[in-house]
């Protein structure tokens, strides 16, 4: 029988965690998380991360330690198989399409000599110049990624130079839906977007209040740590690495983080509505609601109507 599994998700600032949160106490289960930048320790502020809840798969990665989303799926999935009710709440689409489709992820082994030759062409050419080699080696899984997701835009091209095969040959396969298990999608969402970008907005005032540029600074010291690093290309961290080093002015750097932090926040919109074709996805605007419990009761109820075992 498929293990059932509970994903709360939407766009960034829209309270998935604390909803989460209310509702793993229900179950008294655990809680996971699906954010692929709280992985790491010590960034905190940038990440908007809740240190007063407990989550797994937060705090396992050093900021000068990679993660691939392979990994992330198999300490995932050994959480799910030693719970009764695994709860996830995350916004990183990648990490939950690992676990709700069996994804190839063509397991071929990095070479850090071609690794290094994309990422200096990334430093002299910029982003722009690197997907469009892949756009044109490989269109189809071009498509799969937005223009800043470099490190990915980056390992697929290391794929076709070490193999000679377009990445979308080798994952052939790549989304075949993972029959054992059996997910239950929550989309936290806005009707009204102008408030969810107000509160986009007001969290990166709040981030630099309380020191993200000190974090950031603190971490690169600390793990010798550049633009290039996987931890510092997170939104918030490039753009404050830029500000330290005096290529944009301080409120150039409050209007990247924000407006690159919106942006993202459609791109998950986006991404999370192709849940839809699951039978039990939910779609619940958070405007509708008078604060985070009544939606987490909302999905309790949802949920025992939909005989889940509660």
């Amino acid at each position: 029988m498929a293990k059932k599994v509970i994903f709360i998700t939407g766009p960034t600032a829209c309270g998935k965690t604390d909803v989460a949160n209310l509702l793993s106490k229900k179950f008294n289960t655990n809680l996971i998380s699906t954010d692929s930048q709280q992985i790491y320790i010590q960034m905190d502020i940038g990440t908007n991360k809740d240190l007063s809840i407990k989550q797994e798969l937060v705090d396992i990665k050093y900021p000068n330690e990679d993660f691939s989303v392979e990994e992330y799926r198999k300490e995932a999935l050994k959480i799910i198989s030693n719970i009764d009710y695994p709860i996830f709440a995350g916004g990183s689409g990648f990490y939950i399409d690992s676990l709700i489709y069996n994804m190839n992820f063509a397991e071929t082994s990095k070479d850090l000599n071609i690794r290094k030759k994309y990422e200096n062409l990334y430093e002299k050419n910029g982003k722009k110049y690197l997907y469009d080699l892949l756009y044109k080696i490989d269109p189809k899984t071009a498509l799969k990624y937005h223009i800043n997701e470099t490190n990915r835009i980056i390992r697929n091209l290391e794929i076709f130079e070490k193999t000679g095969k377009k990445p979308s040959e080798i994952k052939n396969g790549y989304k075949q839906i993972n029959e054992k298990i059996n997910p239950y999608i929550y989309l936290l969402n806005y009707k009204d977007r102008n408030k969810l970008y107000d509160k986009i907005n007001k969290r990166v005032d709040e981030m630099i209040k309380i020191g993200l540029i000190n974090e950031v600074d603190t971490l690169i010291k600390k793990y010798n740590l550049t633009e290039k690093s996987q931890s510092m290309r997170a939104i918030g961290y490039k753009e404050t690495i830029e500000y330290l080093q005096n290529k944009i002015t301080f409120d150039e750097l409050l209007y990247n983080i924000k407006i690159n932090t919106r942006h993202y926040a459609k791109r998950q919109i986006t991404w999370m509505k192709r849940y839809r074709s699951f039978n039990n996805f939910k779609e619940i605007f958070v405007d509708d609601f008078e604060d985070k419990k009544s939606i987490s009761n909302f999905i309790l109820e949802d949920l025992k109507e939909k005989k889940f075992g509660i």
